[in-house]
């Protein structure tokens, strides 16, 4: 409310012809002004309703006739001029936008995030003059931009939504990022309990998050470096893309949240399994069943990282690096979750996934699963062994095209077409190697686009 106020005192300043200066607020929410006598006319308190109506809601320009509305927003029903009260009411012309009502005459304009297209609608206030009935009509134009449904999103979509918004708008709903610390704006106040940090997501150097005012466990201690996750609200404050004061640091490394996948598993029947497949990073803290030299496999129970409480087992789970599991050891796992008598697993045949490639395997997942034509939003970055070389070195264009398997899933290889960079002209196979671009499916391979790139 107190940020309310602060825009309506702003929004005064533009009409302060018309009104005299004694401002105030009948009860909690309406507007109550007091008209200069020498324009206190019959008709001047109704006029003066709309005049009000149009500085403090209609933000249109001539370089911007309809500005953008990508999040809800607050109109009132009511305004007081001369202790006259004139009732509005509101009405939208497209299907994409609800009204409301909300407290202390407030209208709460409801934006639909998921529009499937970008919209000019007109907001329109209706005042009404009790003097006669007469009414009048105040069309105010605005853009709901196309929305974009994301299941599931991961830390470089969340980027893209955020640099996305306008100044002054946020993101309806927490998000989390794992990202390594590259600045300390603010060092850390024992007085608040916070600290400001800038952090790289990825290899999205040109993209930083602030996190301000970030309060939590071992925040005190964070140093340039570091890589932590963070949670909150994302906004765009004067151009800064960050996370809004009180955003929490959830710990060092990468904790996803995973609690729609989890949600899902522990929602199947007796006998049930999903029908792709999953990746989940935890910690081991039981082993029904030691590696097997013989069938090269380990049956370990995990305790999912940010819901140790939802602990699945990896039935016979394969992989390099799985003879050597014990417990307390952090590990990530692909494979097909189901519900087998009472016990939700990875079914056998699942696979371990180093923990710090959680997200990369979650990218490869994303990957296989466009369709033809389609790509990932955002460049995405992944760490591979080169299993193939498509088209040798070519001096000419200085690009070469090869394909990589991440982590030893042969069944996901990911082509890297023309693929440049330093170093690449003497690529071979067996080489690991990291490369960043935009990935696709054309016409049924997935690859790196053309423009991708070696990271040193």
């Amino acid at each position: 409310m107190k940020k309310a106020l602060i825009i309506l005192l702003l929004a005064a300043l533009v009409v302060s012809n018309a009104f005299s200066a004694g401002f105030s607020i009948a009860g909690v929410a309406q507007y109550k002004w007091e008209l200069e006598p020498e324009k206190a006319g019959a008709d001047s308190g109704f006029e003066a309703a709309g005049d009000y109506i149009k500085a403090l809601y209609n933000k249109a320009t001539m370089s911007n006739p309809a500005p953008r509305t990508s999040s809800d927003y607050k109109v009132m029903d009511v305004v007081t001029i001369n202790n006259v009260v004139y009732p509005i009411s509101w009405s939208v012309d497209t299907e994409f936008v609800k009204l409301i009502p909300g407290n202390d005459h407030e209208v709460i304009v409801d934006i639909d995030e998921t529009s499937p297209v970008e919209t000019v609608y007109n907001l329109t206030a209706t005042i009404t003059n009790p003097a006669d009935g007469s009414k009048a009509e105040i069309v105010i134009p605005h853009t709901l931009p196309a929305g974009k449904v994301i299941s599931d999103p991961s830390y470089e979509e969340i980027v893209e939504l955020a640099y996305a918004l306008e100044a002054g708008e946020a993101l309806k709903q927490e998000f989390r990022l794992c990202g390594k610390v590259v600045a300390i704006p603010t060092a850390w106040s024992d007085q608040y309990k916070n600290i400001t940090v800038n952090i790289q997501i990825g290899q999205l150097a040109d993209k930083l998050i602030q996190c301000y005012r970030l309060s939590g466990d071992g925040a005190q201690a964070l140093a340039v470096g570091d890589v932590i996750t963070v949670s909150g609200i994302l906004k765009n404050y004067k151009g800064i893309i960050e996370f809004d004061k009180g955003c929490q640091l959830l710990g060092l490394g990468d904790i996803p949240n995973q609690a729609a996948l989890l949600d899902a598993a522990f929602a199947l029947e007796a006998g049930e399994a999903m029908k792709v497949k999953s990746v989940l990073v935890g910690t081991v803290v039981a082993i029904p069943t030691p590696w097997s030299d013989k069938y090269k496999n380990i049956t370990v129970n995990i305790a999912p990282v940010d819901a140790p409480e939802r602990v699945v087992q990896c039935y016979r789970l394969g992989g390099t690096g799985a003879d050597k599991l014990a417990v307390g050891d952090k590990m990530a796992v692909l494979g097909t979750i189901k519900n087998y008598k009472g016990t939700i697993e990875f079914d056998q045949g699942c696979v371990l996934i180093p923990a710090e490639h959680y997200s990369q395997t979650k990218v490869l997942l994303a990957a296989y699963a466009l369709d033809e034509g389609k790509a990932l939003e955002a460049q995405r970055t992944l760490t591979g062994v080169i299993s193939a070389i498509n088209s040798p070195w070519n001096d000419q264009y200085k690009n070469i095209t090869v394909t990589i398997v991440c982590d030893g899933l042969a069944d996901y290889p990911v082509q890297c077409y023309r693929l440049s960079g330093d170093g690449a002209e003497s690529l071979a196979i067996g080489d690991e190697i990291t490369v960043t671009g935009r990935i696709k499916n054309y016409k049924g391979i997935i690859e790196f686009d053309k423009g991708c790139t070696i990271v040193r």
